[in-house]
Order: structure tokens, then sequence, then C-alpha cells
């Protein structure tokens, strides 16, 4: 970066040595103030300016007396505040009356006066990049000089400054803060390699799927974007494993179309919503044997041992099995004896037990067969004294009609469309 001219400098130096010149008059008012500021007493030089610039907050000469204040080098040193206060000074100089006008050039005050004055606080600030070399030191400057023609050098020493800084701190944030604050400093694209390469060294230290997914989506257009984008995929597919669920699966497709593996979370998806299904229907007692009525068979029978025919219709209705049903489960599955009952296997392996609990005979509490024999309730009427019915023994299995008036086992059902 260029230096600024060393010409300027130097009389930025002998600036600071005039700061207190002896260009007005000991008859202006903050004469007094500005000896206190001579002898370092800074607390007591601002205590009396307040006071007379409380009295009269449009006196030329408080105002001139505080920017002086403002210039001094100690703790209060404002270069800002200078200039804020020298630009009141003026302003109340061009619009004092005739009278006041002319007290002012009396004890030195002029238009010439305010234009060195202004030099000064402009040379003091080049200054001050100088022996400073600080980021707040240019702000400084390009804040009260916006049109000055060291501008574009003042610019360049600030970014060479606030680049020198995120190097010290040497962190992510750091190097961010300065993208965002310099995008037309010259260290503009060597920072931006540094934040791709300390995020991605962050992300892949992290190690999951929201680092890799927080990257890539930040970070488009670094060089470790591929790499990146392929480790999500990687990442992500373990995670929709170890949870694997359809609605994870179908949020991973969701979010990431274009994975190599978007066809076997495609095949994941459809098998977890089927083992899903099926775990439903366990919950609430039922087992989808998949069989080709698709119906869907209750894993129990219903509490109270015994149903007559009419019991069983006005309390279950169309959850009882028709005579079809039942002898589809006898056609499609496979039967085994356990002793007392069955084990039906369905064509996909699952299975239901349908126990042999005998029967109530008519018209009393006579019980038998139990343990021998299974008498089970269809929907399907035969007449108006029988209906249908499932019988089995350990040497038969058969649907025919029997009486309405005997006790039989229920065993419901539902149609798989009717479990969703």
């Amino acid at each position: 970066m260029k230096q600024i001219n060393k010409s300027i400098v130097s009389i930025g130096l002998m600036a600071l040595m005039l700061v207190f010149s002896a260009q007005i008059s000991a008859k202006d008012i903050t004469y007094p103030c500005q000896k206190l500021i001579e002898k370092g007493e800074y607390d007591k030089a601002k205590e009396s300016l307040s006071k007379l610039r409380d009295k009269d907050n449009n006196n030329c000469e408080v105002h001139y007396g505080f920017s002086k204040f403002y210039m001094s080098k100690d703790s209060r040193y404002s270069l800002s505040e200078a200039n804020k206060s020298m630009k009141k000074a003026e302003e109340c100089f061009q619009k004092a009356d005739e009278k006041t006008l002319k007290k002012l050039q009396k004890i030195g005050y002029s238009a010439d006066l305010f234009k060195e004055e202004f030099s000064k606080i402009r040379q003091m600030a080049l200054q001050d990049i100088q022996t400073q070399k600080t980021v707040a030191s240019c702000e400084v400057f390009l804040n009260i000089f916006p049109d000055d023609e060291e501008v574009p050098q003042v610019k360049n020493q600030q970014y060479k400054f606030a680049f020198a800084d995120a190097q010290k701190l040497n962190t992510l944030k750091a190097y961010e803060d300065f993208l965002f604050n310099y995008p037309q400093a010259p260290q503009y694209a060597q920072a931006q390699s540094t934040v791709y390469e300390m995020a991605y060294a962050e992300t892949r230290k992290l190690n999951t799927a929201k680092a890799f997914a927080d990257f890539v989506d930040k970070y488009p257009e670094a060089p470790q974007y591929a790499q990146a984008q392929s480790t999500l995929y990687e990442l992500a597919y373990a995670e929709a494993l170890e949870i694997n669920t359809e609605a994870n699966y179908r949020q991973y497709i969701e979010y990431y179309p274009e994975s190599p593996k978007i066809d076997e979370v495609r095949q994941l998806a459809e098998k977890a919503k089927i083992a899903e299904a099926k775990a439903a229907l366990r919950a609430k007692g039922y087992v989808d044997m998949e069989l080709p009525s698709g119906t869907i068979w209750k894993n129990r029978n219903e509490e109270e041992k015994y149903y007559t025919y009419e019991e069983a219709i006005s309390k279950f209705k169309n959850e009882l099995p028709t005579k079809e049903q039942f002898q589809e489960l006898i056609d499609k599955c496979t039967w085994t004896w356990t002793g007392k009952g069955y084990e039906v296997v369905g064509p996909n392996g699952e299975s239901i037990y349908l126990p042999a609990d005998g029967l109530r005979y008519c018209g009393g509490n006579i019980w038998g067969g139990m343990g021998t024999y299974g008498w089970y309730w269809t929907v399907t009427p035969f007449d108006h004294q029988k209906a249908y019915i499932l019988g089995f023994s350990s040497s038969f299995m058969d649907v025919g009609e029997n009486n309405r008036c005997a006790g039989r086992s229920v065993r419901l059902v539902i149609n798989k469309s009717e479990s969703k």
C-alpha cells in the first residue's frame, strides 16, 4: 500500500506543536481554559468550558475552546469531537451579528483561522494513522473527511490493518467479519479462502449431517463443496438408517434428491411404511398376513368367551368375518395343531392363534369341547335358526352351518383399507 505523503505527515507534526498557538488573543473568554489545558488540568478546563457553554451555546469562542480541548493529547483526545466543535464554532462565527463579529475579529477569529484549524485536524488525523496503525484511526479520518484526496490511500491502510487484526485473532468469526465489513479489500480473496478452510475443518471435526448441511448451505462457492456434499449424503443416510422410519427416509428424499443413494432410500421408505403399518396394527391387536382379500385378523378372541349369534351380531356387527373370509383362512394359510388350538401362518409368515375353546350349549350353562374343538361365528346367516361357523379339531377344519342359540367364540377382522 502506498504510504501517505511524508510532507503531509511532517506538516502534521508541526500542527501538533501549534495546537495552542497564540492566534487567539488573551481577551478570548476561553483563554483561561486554554491555559489550564496547557498545564494538564483537563478536568478543570472541561468544567470551565461546560459552564460557559451552558450560559451561551451559540458562543463561537466556547466551541472553539472545546475543539482545542479535544485536540489535546490526553485521555480525552478525540479528533471527531474536535472537528464537531470546530464546525459549531465556525457556524456561530458565520451567523454572528455585526457587533459580535467585530469583537471576534479583533481577538483573532477569521475565516482563514477556521480553514487553518480544519487543516490541523486533518493533518493530525493522518499522523494518527501513521503512529497508531489501527482501523479506528482510519475510520476517524474517513468519517471527518469523506471526500478528501487521501481517502483511497487511507482505505487501503484500513484494509491492511483490519486484515492484520483478523490474522492476529485467527478465528472464523474474525475473517467472516472482515469479509462483511470490507468487501472491496484487496485481501478479500485471501480472507475468503481462509474462511472456507477453517469452516470446513470445524465441520469435519463435528462430523454430523447437520454440520455438513450447514457448510454446503452457507458456502456453495467453496472448493470443498463437492466433498462436503458427498459426506453429507453418507452421514444423512447413516442417520436415516439408524432412525429407520418412513418419515425420516421421506425427509432424506426431499432434502437430497441428487444423492446416489436416493433409489435405495426410496425402497427403504416403502419397507418402513409397511413395517410401521404392521406395528400400528399389532398395537391395536391385529395382524396383517397379506391375504389376497386384504382381510386383517385380530390376534386374540374377544374377552367374553361365548356369544350367541344374535349377541355377536348386536355387539360386533360388520367386524365379524364372513364365511368366505374364514374359507380363505383355511385355503391360503398353513394350520398347525398345537395341542389346544391352531397356529395359523399367512403367506407372509405372520400368524394368529385360534384356541380350541369349545362352546356353550343352547339353553343353559353347559360347556363342552374345550381344548378339543373350536367353534367361531361368521357374520353370514344360513336361515332364521342357523348361521355359518368355522369349526375345527385336530383332525378337521371346515366352514358350515349350526344353531344360532349356542355360545361360540368370536374373532374379529378389518379390511386393509379400513386399517389406514
